[in-house]
């Protein structure tokens, strides 16, 4: 349950207009902003790009490497728009080839860059527009996705927070009230109240009214940025910064009218926060790695309850929502994946806990249905996660006995079309 989310954020950034707004889409007109030389390399990138095959992709990263090489040659400014267009295709070409190190490379240079060009002089943070921000702001979003796949996550993520901080101080004061949570004060986790699990209270008209917005684009690209961030945080020992930061992001995306299955997937996450927290009470000494921030064992059964809490509460909205035409059908194709994917994890979630909770019937009963909604959202992660999860089930079943033979001979058989789903990806 404390294991890795979705890149959901890739897809909607990529569809926000990653590469349109670095300028990368002006080389396909006559008018353009390149030298020659550069645009004539591009061009050829482009074309043989189209024909989108692995070798083709080699032919067209050639062509933009040189484009890259002859602008650096020309002495072009390398923070400009057409410049950092280019390096993000080459970027992006690179993932395609499943050379992530590279790619990661490439993506950090113009993070790099941008970071540069604000030291050199500090007034340029206050002055910058906003289309570069923002731009700079989803390259590093993608850059901490590229990590996380080669598991170098500990390495980007201040450069993600670093980006969202910059964001954030240029907006109005609403902003800085709503969110008051400090991005970048990561070095040591604060506490998560065990007192009470505070549902997502919805904004009030008034607070709405009064909200003073900024471009929907911003607010959109702030908004999942934080998300992923916290969720980043979450997953690598800072569970209780990542939990206050998706708790002011749920009013922040209330705020905005964001789609509720996008609000959803990140209460799920919340629920994650309270059961690392549960692991840490229960963790022993014997543990590979030390513990950042010690949790007091008795209040690991409270913790255990907060998660339940928070992903009932979460799949009681997931049914209200199924449930009414009017709601559902005002959802884009990628609201409706959010909630396939919010409820095939809370599912998973509660399974877990009931293991925990040694309600080995009710945690397969609730994996069995984790993995038929993973399996339909086509989520192959999360069906290794539950094959994982039905493992350690099966050794509790053996050593305990707490179930008759023949059924523990059911849940091992089981194991059969979970591994045979693994294999399939």
């Amino acid at each position: 349950m404390g294991g890795n989310s979705p890149f959901w954020t890739r897809g909607r950034l990529a569809l926000a207009g990653i590469l349109t707004m670095a300028g990368i889409v002006y080389v396909t007109f006559p008018k353009h902003n390149y030298p020659k030389e550069v645009a004539d390399l591009i061009r050829l990138g482009l074309k043989a790009e189209r024909k989108d095959t692995p070798d083709n992709y080699e032919r067209a990263i050639s062509f933009y490497l040189s484009a890259l090489e002859v602008a650096e040659h020309l002495d072009m400014n390398q923070t400009c728009d057409e410049y950092t267009g280019l390096q993000i295709k080459v970027g992006e070409i690179l993932e395609r080839l499943d050379a992530y190190e590279p790619a990661l490379l490439m993506y950090n240079n113009i993070l790099d860059n941008g970071i540069v060009w604000l030291q050199e002089d500090p007034r340029r943070a206050g002055t910058m527009s906003f289309d570069k921000l923002v731009r700079y702001l989803r390259v590093s979003v993608r850059a901490a996705e590229v990590a996380e796949t080669i598991e170098q996550t500990s390495a980007n993520l201040p450069m993600l927070g670093m980006w969202i901080e910059t964001l954030q101080k240029r907006l109005p004061d609403n902003y800085t009230k709503l969110l008051p949570t400090h991005i970048m004060d990561i070095e040591q986790d604060c506490p998560i109240p065990p007192e009470s699990y505070n549902f997502p209270q919805s904004p009030t008209t008034e607070e709405k009214r009064q909200f003073t917005h900024v471009d929907s684009d911003i607010e959109d690209t702030l908004a999942l940025a934080r998300d992923y961030y916290a969720t980043l945080l979450i997953q690598n020992s800072r569970p209780g910064i990542g939990y206050h930061i998706k708790n002011e992001n749920i009013k922040l995306m209330q705020i905005m009218d964001n789609p509720w299955p996008r609000i959803l997937r990140t209460q799920v996450d919340i629920a994650s926060a309270y059961f690392i927290c549960y692991e840490r009470a229960t963790a022993d000494n014997t543990l590979d790695r030390p513990l950042e921030s010690r949790i007091a064992k008795s209040d690991a059964p409270r913790y255990l309850e907060l998660a339940e809490a928070c992903l009932k509460d979460a799949l009681s909205k997931m049914t209200a929502i199924r449930g009414s035409s009017d709601e559902t059908l005002q959802y884009s194709v990628e609201d409706h994946q959010d909630l396939d994917v919010a409820q095939a994890l809370a599912i998973y979630g509660l399974g877990v806990i009931e293991a925990k909770k040694t309600n080995y019937r009710q945690a397969m009963d609730l994996l069995k249905e984790a993995r038929i909604r993973a399996m339909g959202c086509q989520y192959p992660e999360l069906v290794d996660k539950i094959k994982e999860e039905w493992s350690v089930i099966i050794e509790h079943l053996n050593t305990d006995r707490v179930m008759d033979a023949d059924a523990i001979a059911d849940a091992m058989e089981y194991l059969g079309p979970l591994t045979e789903a693994t294999s399939d990806k």
